[in-house]
């Protein structure tokens, strides 16, 4: 059998007759992920089979660069689905900030379905031995993240989020969801925070393609004190601003950071640091934190 190679116009024949969220959905992730997917493995599938794999390889992949706050390139570069995956599709690691993602997709052409149990509980056994180091049988995609997670697994300070992303308006029944929260309770019998479990569902991975089209074009007007100036090997100021200041800038939301491989926007440990000193030690501030820098596309000096 020939190779078959997924292109827009096979993509747009086999979504047809499907909702239009979810051709929108699709379209999105072939032109954001899918020229990036590895698919060496399904060169002797068959066409049906090839989109949908692509379709959950690159759903996998968008979920890494929501949540793990990633560009394109390096969230597909966390995929690990194929076989001996151990049930998980995508694996993300943020050492400075010490928190490992682990990611299950499906890609429901309907918009609707539950996800099966069984499957589920394949994705939850493979979640148990990478937090028991039990890599026996894994493939080497997952296996290059060894040093990490066995990191992950026995130093403290690391949290763990669990993902299913799926285009599914409601992926799983209440009743599947508590027992995916169980099964974590056991592990964290203190509830310190150290695992999480989400659903990224089809309202919120279209939210998520919108906010990542939208232009983060941002005008802020800064009081800068004590500045100075370098011009090699680019244009730049320094200085102070007044906390106050920049506490305002909260009012342009996700998009402030919309270029930040890190983003600001989850509860980590150095964010929760950085709190705390504002609340108990704000005369501290200043020296425990090294400030913030802003990338321009213009800067327009203005005053004395």
């Amino acid at each position: 059998m020939a190779a078959f190679t997924v292109t827009e116009t096979t993509l747009q024949s086999h979504m047809e007759g499907r909702p239009l969220a979810v051709r929108r959905i699709a379209k999105f992730l072939f032109n954001r992920y899918g020229k990036l997917v590895d698919m060496r493995d399904y060169t002797t599938k068959g066409e049906e089979d090839s989109h949908n794999c692509m379709l959950s390889r690159s759903l996998a992949a968008h979920a890494v660069s929501v949540y793990a706050k990633l560009d394109p390139e390096d969230s597909v570069s966390c995929l690990v689905d194929g076989g001996q995956d151990l049930g998980i599709d995508a694996i993300a690691v943020d050492e400075r900030e010490k928190r490992c993602w682990v990611f299950q997709s499906k890609f429901q052409h309907s918009g609707q379905g539950l996800m099966k149990w069984a499957e589920m509980l394949k994705f939850l056994e493979g979640f148990n031995a990478l937090t028991s180091e039990k890599l026996e049988g894994a493939n080497p995609k997952i296996l290059s993240f060894e040093s990490e997670i066995r990191r992950a697994a026995t130093e403290p300070g690391w949290k763990y989020s669990v993902v299913l992303a799926s285009t599914s308006v409601m992926p799983l029944a209440e009743a599947s969801v508590l027992d995916v929260q169980t099964k974590m309770a056991y592990e964290d019998p203190g509830n310190s925070g150290t695992f999480s479990f989400e659903q990224f569902t089809l309202n919120r991975i279209t939210t998520s393609i919108e906010q990542s089209l939208e232009a983060a074009s941002i005008t802020l007007s800064i009081e800068l004190h004590n500045w100075g100036c370098v011009t090699n090997p680019y244009m730049a100021y320094y200085g102070q601003v007044s906390l106050d200041a920049v506490a305002k800038w909260r009012e342009h939301g996700p998009v402030l950071f919309a270029k930040n491989l890190r983003g600001f926007m989850h509860s980590t440990e150095v964010s929760e640091s950085i709190a705390k000193t504002l609340d108990s030690q704000s005369e501290l501030f200043w020296y425990l934190n090294n400030g913030a820098t802003i990338l321009c596309e213009r800067i327009v000096r203005s005053g004395p």
